[in-house]
């Protein structure tokens, strides 16, 4: 138990230093502060396992683990999960999300909604195949995050929360949003 209460803490110390790298880095390849940070985090769990005390003084006797080989490695194994995690997370909603880019730019827009014009135009460029029409608009109205009012889509209060919580994501790391 120790090695997987020492992990989720050296998780914590990693997020906060890659909310902290991303915030103050204006370019585009995030990874690579992720990458850098993971043996960073890896020494400081194994640093942190190593001198701290097998019940980090206050862990009941049923929860150690008899071997630190076990322990070491059971910690090491959700450290690893954990930043896959976030890695996943990062870059699927947060850093480089095109559905949550949609949400925030459709929760700061106005009031009567986008038309399929101002969106093909914000996020489609001139590509010939449009991913928006195609088939994210069709997705998010199936789930009800949009609905559809003539040729304008406006978010559904579900919408609305995810806008607002993918809003809430990206101010954390500093991505450009305004609002």
């Amino acid at each position: 138990m120790k090695g997987i209460l020492l992990a989720l803490f050296s998780f914590l110390v990693l997020l906060a230093a890659a909310i902290l790298s991303v915030r103050s880095y204006r370019g585009r390849k995030y990874f690579y502060f992720f990458l850098a940070e993971f043996p960073f985090a890896c020494l400081f769990f194994l640093l942190l396992h190593r001198v701290l005390p097998d019940n980090l003084g206050c862990l009941p006797p049923t929860w150690l683990e008899p071997s630190p080989l076990v322990d070491i490695g059971n910690g090491f194994l959700i450290l690893l999960l954990l930043f896959h995690m976030m890695w996943d997370a990062a870059y699927a909603f947060v850093l480089t999300g095109f559905t949550s880019e949609l949400f925030v730019r459709m929760r700061q827009g106005n009031q009567g909604g986008f038309s399929v014009e101002a969106l093909v135009r914000a996020f489609g460029g001139d590509r010939e195949v449009d991913d928006i029409l195609e088939w994210r608009i069709p997705n998010l109205l199936n789930s009800r995050y949009v609905s559809a009012e003539g040729d304008h889509f406006r978010l559904t209060q579900r919408g609305k929360w995810i806008a607002r919580f993918a809003f809430f994501l990206k101010r954390l790391f500093n991505m450009d949003v305004e609002g």
